[in-house]
């Protein structure tokens, strides 16, 4: 019995093994923008500090020492899932699939220095907006 295939997926078979010097690659990338980020962020910047802890916060805020982890965390969940799309290379959506990943890891790297390191919160809200209509454009 022969399996059908749609011609707009690629197949490379379940056996397919992993690349892991393009995994690490796309992770280590994640990561770097996270630790760019991170440079500004209060965690390590005692005058974003300083600045942030005079904001007024909602009581929801999860604690400061929550936010490496969960960025950790999401960061190489995100990069992850855009390794295996960059495997699809086949797929018809592969290259807007990556372009929006590239286009939302630009984003969000550019949002603590904007917003701590700028103490702007005009132009950090305008990037989340930014991010927003990034992740939900087709």
């Amino acid at each position: 019995m022969k399996i059908q295939v749609p011609s707009t997926t690629s197949y490379r078979g379940r056996n397919s093994r992993v690349n892991l010097p393009l995994l690490t690659a796309f992770v280590l990338v994640a990561l770097g923008v996270g630790a760019v980020g991170a440079v500004f962020s209060p965690g390590f910047s005692p005058a974003a500090m300083h600045w942030y802890a005079g904001l007024v916060k909602p009581g929801w805020l999860p604690p400061p020492s929550w936010f490496g982890p969960i960025w950790i965390v999401l960061y190489v969940l995100m990069s992850t899932a855009a390794y295996m799309v960059s495997r699809e290379r086949y797929h018809r959506a592969h290259l807007p699939a990556m372009s929006a990943y590239v286009l939302q890891l630009l984003l969000n790297g550019f949002w603590a220095p904007l917003f701590f390191g700028m103490r702007n919160i005009g132009a950090g809200l305008f990037d989340i907006v930014a991010l927003l209509v990034a992740l939900g454009g087709k």
